[in-house]
């Protein structure tokens, strides 16, 4: 019996190290990034972190807006408050502070910010076609995690339908 002994991984970029948060300004210039929306939560945004963050997009003229009203969690109620803030601001990148659901709110206000739809149309065309969908609009991901995934969770809650 052959064993398979060949596979392939593809992956985003991933840059990890001492001090790689400080250049978080460098990689969205790097992408083209000239008007970013930061996305993070309210814990986040208080940490030492955070701050390192916008003081890296200042010292590369990156400008950015905060949106910190991510929940643990999200909801697709709290999917489609960030995608209506991200939608109104003419956002060209997105920067994701924070862990989890902070990568999954900022993939989905991404996603529906560019392809602006009703959510549950969107939703059951992306989930029955199985698409990747590629949002057009960069990302940078500032997380402390290991979790890198093309894929958003998120509670959803049928009585609001």
């Amino acid at each position: 019996m052959t064993k398979e002994n060949i596979f392939t991984m593809e992956t985003s970029g991933i840059k990890f190290g001492n001090g790689c948060t400080e250049e978080v300004g460098y990689e969205a210039k790097r992408f083209g990034i000239r008007k970013s929306l930061v996305i993070t939560d309210k814990k986040i945004e208080k940490l030492n972190l955070f701050q390192t963050v916008k003081e890296s997009l200042d010292r590369y003229g990156v400008n950015y807006s905060v949106y910190n009203e991510v929940v643990t969690e999200p909801t697709d109620t709290s999917f489609k408050n960030a995608s209506s803030f991200a939608s109104d601001g003419d956002y060209d990148g997105f920067i994701a502070v924070g862990g989890g659901s902070v990568m999954d709110t900022t993939k989905a206000a991404n996603l529906y910010s560019t392809y602006p739809a009703d959510f549950l149309a969107s939703l059951t065309f992306f989930t029955v076609k199985n698409l990747t969908i590629t949002c057009g609009k960069p990302a940078v991901p500032i997380i402390r995690a290991a979790v890198i995934k093309n894929i958003s969770s998120f509670d959803f809650d049928p009585e609001v339908y």
